[in-house]
């Protein structure tokens, strides 16, 4: 009856078969769905269904609208949501994190499955071309199926992944990694294989401040750079962390998520702590199933991803709501697009969808770029022109305590105690969006300004 099932005449990894008349059947793969009107004998990929199960999205600073995302079994591809059939494959095997350095547009990272790393310097509109980005992690160390990449907000040149342990490497990607922590795991069994650094995030306040989570549920912290590991788990549940972020509002505060899929446990963990103190849960009324990301988009406003879709509170996790239309399925991943102001979710069988941040947030936060000047009226805190270029006047008529310019990586650019009004110089900033926070004694503002490419 047609093909040998090892066959690539449809994709060798099959997840169901359904007849849908006498000689008519339909095939769901990893590749997506074919079928055959001959009993088999010939099969037909029916092309154009929006099915990919994505691990890992993230968006490009340097090109507008444009995306990446690691996909199961369909490998790491870039496009646009103007252009759904001009998506290209990037990069081959299981597709996870992706990375473009946030000043660098020619620099980039990929990688498959076990983490497997790669970097390209090629423009960012080229075919990349892929060189090996694994010197120095020993070939002997357990690794997680999706292992963790990232750069340090504070020092985009630094790189951090993990196997059992963290590595470091500076001057990336023309360095070589350097273990920085011992094991984190419990380092028993049963499962030892399993147990594995599955995130690993730095603060955009402080260079010396990392964090790390496991899949046996340990989370661990360090404040010199990764001399001395002291661990933080005082209220966890030991379940598997999926995502660690530090507040980008709060420097002394960061999230965590967890999922106890692989121990049929459903409770919803979202916890949020100061850093080194007890944990303390934000989940609300969430509904109970895993919680695989989370971003904080303002001091008050909150997104998580679960295997039920995307929710959002906006009383700093007391209730929480669907996020759009978009299925109840699993989504692994969440990136926030401050240039075209998009929320990004990778769902997994439903392919790449992104939903406007100004359904979300405030006007007064989400201040449009064609704007003069950006004023929020509560305070009328002023940051302008507006794009601006070789220097930004800041202005307020209430007394300031501080104000903070973060781009869009979260790395604090510059952070003062001014008087009301401020003149930075910004001629060697890239080109972005930045966010300026103010604090005043009752509260705090944010305003978004942007530098434009060719300015």
């Amino acid at each position: 009856m047609g093909p040998e099932w090892w066959t690539y005449e449809v994709h060798a990894d099959k997840h169901d078969l359904q007849w849908i008349g006498p000689q008519s059947l339909v095939l769901a793969t990893d590749g997506g769905l074919y079928r055959s009107d001959d009993h088999g004998l010939t099969w037909e990929d029916l092309e154009d269904i929006p099915v990919t199960q994505f691990y890992r999205a993230t968006w490009n600073p340097h090109n507008l609208g444009q995306y990446t995302a690691g996909a199961q079994d369909n490998g790491t591809s870039t496009g646009s949501q103007e252009d759904l059939n001009g998506w290209t494959r990037d990069l081959g095997g299981d597709g996870f994190t992706a990375i473009y350095h946030p000043t660098d547009a020619n620099l980039r990272y990929a990688g498959t499955q076990w983490g497997n790393w790669r970097y390209s310097l090629t423009g960012a509109n080229e075919e990349p071309q892929w060189n090996n980005f694994m010197d120095g992690i020993d070939e002997e160390d357990r690794v997680w199926w999706d292992a963790p990449l990232a750069y340090h907000p504070s020092n985009p040149d630094e790189m951090w992944t993990g196997t059992q342990r963290v590595y470091r490497m500076s001057n990336a990607p023309f360095s070589f990694w350097q273990a920085v922590s011992p094991d984190l795991t419990h380092n028993e069994e049963p499962g030892l294989q399993y147990r594995c650094v599955t995130v690993v995030a730095g603060s955009p306040f402080n260079e010396d401040l990392i964090a790390a989570g496991t899949s046996d549920g340990r989370i661990w912290v360090t404040t010199d750079h990764g001399d001395n590991w002291n661990p933080m788990e005082s209220g966890l549940p030991g379940q598997f962390v999926t995502d660690l972020v530090f507040d980008p509002f709060h420097p002394d505060s960061m999230f965590w998520t967890v999922s106890g899929f692989r121990n049929a446990l459903y409770t919803p963990h979202v916890f949020r702590a100061a850093i080194g103190e007890e944990w303390t849960s934000v989940q609300g009324d969430l509904p109970p199933h895993p919680i695989n990301h989370v971003e904080a988009l303002n001091d008050s406003i909150w997104v998580v991803a679960s295997d039920a879709g995307v929710h959002w509170t906006e009383n700093r996790g007391q209730q929480w709501e669907p996020v759009g239309s978009l299925p109840l399925i699993p989504v692994y991943d969440l990136a926030v697009d401050t240039i075209s102001d998009r929320l990004v979710a990778g769902t997994f069988a439903r392919s790449l969808w992104t939903f406007p941040l100004d359904s979300l947030l405030p006007a007064a936060v989400i201040d449009t770029v064609q704007n003069a000047v950006a004023s929020l009226v509560d305070f009328n805190d002023l940051a302008f022109p507006n794009p601006f270029k070789n220097s930004l006047e800041l202005r307020s008529e209430s007394p300031v305590e501080q104000v903070a310019v973060y781009d869009a990586a979260g790395k604090v650019q510059v952070a003062l105690t001014p008087d009301q009004r401020l003149t930075i110089a910004t001629s060697s900033w890239a080109a972005g969006t930045y966010i300026v926070k103010w604090t005043h004694a009752n509260g705090q503002t944010n305003t978004k300004v942007v530098i434009k490419s060719g300015n």
